[in-house]
């Protein structure tokens, strides 16, 4: 009886492979790969060294690649805010099924709500702001702009609040 490679052994094939630019075969090897981030990311990177934009984008965020989509997100925010959006809620959503990513949770939240306040939804970016700050309480950078956002929408308290929060957090990021 023959056993299956080990995924570290096809792990290692697949480096191999892709290295050496043969991607069917890298391809090939990364799909015997148990499903899951290793394989997903090894069939994102194939993609994108193929060209195919699209397919890597759907293996990253597979894979969980925050980094990676949050590039692409950035990409798209210049020309299509709500293409951008759209991709950091699904972003927000995988990594919400992980439950071992809170802060980048976080990061994504407070990057959906600076967005959709460019998109000119200051009440939305609010509560998005509002739930990177719970989700991340000792962050400055989240209580800053739901200070900045409360301020914009004539809540004067809670701004001061939240910059007196911020400062607690980080006394050099406020005046």
């Amino acid at each position: 009886m023959r056993a299956a490679p080990a995924p570290y052994a096809l792990d290692m094939l697949a480096r191999s492979q892709f290295d050496r630019g043969d991607y069917t075969a890298a391809a090939a090897s990364a799909s015997r790969l148990p499903p899951g981030p290793l394989r997903s990311e090894w069939l994102a990177r194939i993609a994108q060294a193929r060209g195919d934009r699209a397919a890597a984008l759907a293996y990253y965020l597979s894979a969980g690649d925050a980094a990676q989509v949050q590039t692409r997100i950035d990409e798209l925010a210049h020309r299509d805010l709500r293409a951008a959006a759209a991709l950091e809620e699904r972003l927000i959503a995988r990594m919400k099924r992980d439950r071992d990513h809170p802060d980048a949770v976080a990061d994504a939240t407070w990057g959906l709500g600076v967005l959709v306040e460019r998109g000119g939804d200051k009440t939305r970016a609010l509560q998005l702001y509002r739930r990177a700050s719970q989700i991340s309480p000792i962050n400055a950078k989240y209580l800053l702009s739901l200070a900045a956002t409360e301020r914009s929408l004539g809540m004067t308290q809670a701004a001061r609040d939240d910059m007196v929060r911020a400062h607690d957090v980080d006394p050099r990021l406020t005046p």
